[in-house]
């Protein structure tokens, strides 16, 4: 972190504490948070000012940075796990919607597959059933290398694969560590 971020920050502990903050307290306090994140250090006066009846001090600040420091580190691997579900999603759907050879009725199979999985709504041992048989039938299709026909209900199952992706889009939302942030 800066020097001229932290006094920033510290300025802001001043304003609302004005009597409480030496020069000696606040090389103290340099020394103990030069290699925090600076967000986090942000978050951790933030988190201070709303929260602390008092000037908090070296105990204080250090609880509400490592607080930060949990937040911060759970919301990047909630956000990482979401770009790859919804990458492994998007690459589903897009297979639906873009590519003309393959077979809607075995896109919407992957999906729900993928979705039930996510959702715990099947066990590992179902998972990997279904699975095996996703990939016999996979062996089949690629066999028939794109000679594959747009069924009639072409638009309802490209309907129902949008559809399994958005309620997933919505249950991991539900998943955000944000909200659960104590």
């Amino acid at each position: 972190m800066d020097h001229i971020f932290y006094k920033q920050e510290i300025e802001r502990l001043k304003n609302q504490w004005p009597n409480s903050y030496s020069e000696e307290r606040m090389i103290i306090f340099f020394n103990a948070f030069r290699n925090a994140h600076q967000k986090d250090f942000h978050d951790a006066v933030s988190y201070c000012l709303a929260n602390c009846r008092s000037a908090p001090l070296l105990p204080e600040l250090t609880e509400a940075i490592i607080k930060m420091q949990t937040h911060r580190k759970a919301q990047e691997r909630y956000d990482q796990s979401n770009r790859q579900r919804d990458d492994l999603f998007s690459a589903i759907k897009g297979a639906a919607l873009e590519n003309k050879t393959s077979d809607p009725a075995f896109v919407l199979k992957c999906l729900k597959l993928a979705s039930d999985k996510e959702n715990k709504k099947i066990d590992s041992k179902s998972y990997q059933k279904a699975l095996d048989e996703l990939d016999k039938e996979a062996e089949i299709l690629t066999k028939k290398k794109g000679t594959y026909e747009n069924p009639d209900n072409w638009k309802e199952l490209v309907e129902e694969a949008t559809r399994i992706v958005e309620d997933q889009k919505k249950n991991n939302a539900s998943k955000d560590p944000f909200f659960n942030f104590k």
